[in-house]
């Protein structure tokens, strides 16, 4: 886990030399599951997010993505609320140039998470903080010069006491290409 937080880093630091300077803006709906036995789809969040990238080259982009996952839920009487904020650098490889652009990437950050939980007019809430990564994956549709269609998933590993959480995420949103 350390070297591939270092090689990321390392990757981050090449963003101080001459690169293609490329900025690309991106919102997305999101859908965020947690993958085990008995659990539904329909049992996940719906969110959404912001990314930030920056093109090093036409294939490599390094960014930011700040995402937010509410979900209310209702079970006998008692009314929870939790939230899931992840905020994760990522690195992502382009494979084709074109209007079509598969790519493969990688995010690390801090996954936060609040439960709230109010009943018989009590509340009470705790909330915490964790290290996680994912593999990534998606298509990007060029709809002109600066306009982008974003199709991705994601498989979220976060490190919680000794315990490894595991959640897809899918998303779709639209990028807007600034710079160069």
């Amino acid at each position: 886990m350390k070297k591939l937080f270092a090689s990321f880093i390392m990757l981050l630091a090449c963003a101080a030399a001459p690169a293609f300077g490329q900025i690309q803006v991106g919102l997305n709906g999101a859908h965020l599951h947690t993958p085990i036995a008995g659990v539904k789809f329909s049992d996940g969040s719906w969110g959404g997010g912001l990314s930030l990238k920056y093109f090093l080259s036409r294939a490599f982009a390094v960014g930011f993505n700040a995402r937010y996952f509410p979900k209310n839920i209702d079970y006998n009487g008692a009314k929870i609320a939790v939230s899931i904020i992840p905020v994760t650098a990522e690195l992502n490889y382009f494979i084709l140039p074109g209007s079509i652009r598969p790519y493969l990437g990688v995010e690390g950050g801090l996954y936060m998470a609040r439960v709230r939980l109010a009943y018989q007019g009590t509340s009470q809430s705790e909330s915490d903080r964790n290290f996680g990564v994912a593999p990534k994956a998606g298509l990007q549709f060029g709809l002109g010069q600066n306009l982008a269609l974003n199709l991705g998933g994601s498989y979220h590993l976060t490190f919680v006491d000794g315990e490894i959480g595991k959640d897809l995420l899918l998303e779709a949103g639209v990028a807007f290409n600034l710079g160069n």
